[in-house]
């Protein structure tokens, strides 16, 4: 009868913990209109297409003498970008527009000139949300941190100082989801240049821009 009794009393005891133990190992229930974050499945297999548009400001030696709000022009950039492990990614890139930058001409007043720019370029891009471990099975806004060089096709400069220069560049890139292909993205960056990318030289021994970018990425 003891036995009996011992044997009733772990079966009992068996049967209160199931209920524990099944919704612990029971996966969660997809939450509906949530967008699937493929990033934490497949991260190695995707392929992504961005294009942007926005506005930048060049920074010369000259450029103090003349406000910024007189020097924004539009700028573009297309670019390819494969996340390669969990925590980076590659980008390759086509940026051009056209820039603003104060001159000084003998015996007249400071004035603009207006040059076009068009380059390749390679970035390396560290995924923060991953660095920092914010891992969820939804998709969430990607923020993205990168360095990157290139080289750009500067032409149309007032001294007819045409030619091909060295960038480097670094900034912040933010995708925030539309669809599961499909995010909205913004993109902050500064591009460091060499003096004559004007074609003007002397002054400061770098010069650069600042640009902004607002467009879409659809995710392959």
């Amino acid at each position: 009868m003891t036995k009996k009794i011992s044997t009733l009393k772990k079966l009992c005891f068996l049967l209160l913990l199931t209920p524990n133990a099944y919704s612990k190992s029971k996966p969660e229930k997809p939450f509906e209109n949530k967008v699937l974050n493929h990033y934490m499945y497949s991260y190695s297999n995707r392929w992504e297409l961005n294009t942007s548009i926005g506005p930048q400001v060049y920074f010369g030696e000259h450029d103090l003498k003349y406000g910024i709000f007189n020097r924004i022009t539009p700028a573009f950039s297309i670019g390819i970008k494969k996340q390669t492990s969990e925590y980076w990614g590659l980008r390759f890139k086509l940026n051009g527009g056209t820039e603003c930058d104060a001159t000084f001409i003998k015996n007249k007043p400071w004035s603009t000139k207006t040059f076009s720019a068009f380059g390749v370029g390679g970035d390396i891009m560290l995924d923060l949300n991953r660095f920092f471990s914010s891992k969820t099975y939804y998709k969430v806004p990607l923020v993205w941190s990168y360095a990157g060089v290139g080289a750009d096709i500067v032409s149309n400069t007032t001294k007819g100082n045409d030619g091909i220069h060295p960038v480097f560049n670094m900034g912040l890139l933010c995708e925030i989801p539309v669809l599961n292909n499909l995010d909205f993205s913004m993109e902050a960056k500064g591009v460091i240049v060499p003096d004559k990318y004007d074609g003007e030289g002397g002054g400061w021994p770098v010069e650069g821009f600042l640009t902004t970018l607002f467009g879409v990425t659809y995710h392959f």
